[in-house]
């Protein structure tokens, strides 16, 4: 989990708490806090780590909101692709059936 200030994740290997620099998704530090008062969470396999974001710029600190939400809503942009490609789809059926019948239409007037 992550947000703009704060970064939870897991991993097998046992990290010393100290403050990190990343590059990933953007130039910041992290520094590992207790959890609970604890090192980290859960067991000796899969380790659950806290650190705090720092030492970012409010450029990068908008990149990385940008990036968080499009982990986020991410599924929800897709559902709503989807029912966007559905509604074209269907108003073209719709559309190429009014067109059918206004073709109809003209040829039984002509004849």
């Amino acid at each position: 989990a992550m947000t703009e200030s704060e970064l939870l994740f897991s991993t097998n290997l046992t990290l010393p708490h100290k403050t990190y620099r990343m590059h990933y998704p953007v130039e910041m530090s992290i520094r590992l806090v207790k959890i609970d008062g604890k090192e980290y969470a859960g067991n000796e396999n899969e380790k659950l780590y806290r650190a705090l974001i720092h030492s970012i710029t409010e450029v990068d600190k908008r990149k990385l909101r940008e990036e968080v939400n499009k982990v986020f809503f991410q599924p929800l942009m897709e559902k709503r692709k989807e029912e966007l490609e559905n509604f074209k789809k269907k108003n073209s059926e719709i559309q190429s059936q009014r067109d059918e019948s206004k073709a109809a239409k003209t040829e039984e007037e002509s004849e």
